[in-house]
């Protein structure tokens, strides 16, 4: 995806910073959605693996709805109940089954249960546009949402990330990008410390939106598991076939 502006620094003061996520050993990131754009078996496929991995926290990283990628296009895109209730049928319902733990959507803590399927408040969603998150894991991890980066190198996999990981200087993951790659950066001037900018993929269906007015180009499908080691947390990206 092309920037606008190269520049610099990013201006980060205006994103609301989470607090840190405590006694999480395993995190699944699940990435942008694109709904109604979304692939249900790629979907059913990342749900199948938090069921076997048992998360402590499940993350939803990245747009949820198209309508969000649409409006930085800007384009008319309005959420309708359609698209709230393909979310609830198609995610949030699915995900309970499998999760019953704490979620992240985008920062914003939300909890859905199985039984009442109540929790979750697509309205709030809807109501309120998503805004610059960042999301403390750790001291040297932290998960990135709706941040925008003019950056001459923005375009190139892995480095809208990057580039947000070099200005809060700690590791970034995000599922905004919709691409699967990961840069790294190291600061000689400080003690050589290394950044990571890590960018998850997307579960949407990429022929379907190829038809629409969203460019998919370096889109790979995909999403992430963090392990959470003695003194380091271990990303570990998975690549969904198509």
């Amino acid at each position: 995806m092309s920037s606008k502006i190269p520049c610099p620094h990013l201006e980060v003061s205006g994103a609301a910073w989470t607090p840190e996520i405590h006694k999480a050993n395993v995190i699944a990131l699940i990435p942008s959605l694109h709904i109604p754009f979304h692939s249900k078996r790629l979907i059913k496929l990342t749900l199948a693996a938090i069921a076997y991995q048992r998360p402590d926290l499940v993350i939803q990283t990245g747009p949820m709805f198209a309508r969000e990628t649409l409006a930085t296009l800007h384009c008319s895109a309005p959420l309708t109940p359609e698209e709230c209730n393909l979310a609830r049928r198609d995610f949030l319902e699915p995900l309970a089954e499998c999760h019953q733990g704490p979620l992240l959507i985008n920062g914003r803590r939300a909890a859905i249960s199985p039984v009442s399927r109540q929790g979750v408040s697509m309205d709030d969603l809807a109501e309120h546009p998503p805004v610059p998150t960042i999301t403390k894991l750790s001291d040297d991890l932290c998960v990135a949402d709706n941040i925008e980066v003019n950056s001459p190198y923005a375009w190139i996999p892995g480095n809208h990330a990057l580039t947000v990981a070099k200005e809060i200087g700690t590791s970034v993951v995000t599922g905004q990008t919709n691409r699967q790659a990961e840069a790294r950066f190291t600061r000689l001037s400080t003690r050589n410390q290394t950044v990571r900018g890590v960018e998850i993929g997307t579960l949407a269906d990429l022929r379907r939106l190829r038809r629409s007015s969203i460019s998919t180009e370096d889109w790979k499908n995909g999403f992430a598991v963090l392990l959470v080691l003695s003194d380091a947390i271990a990303i570990e990206r998975l690549t969904c076939a198509r």
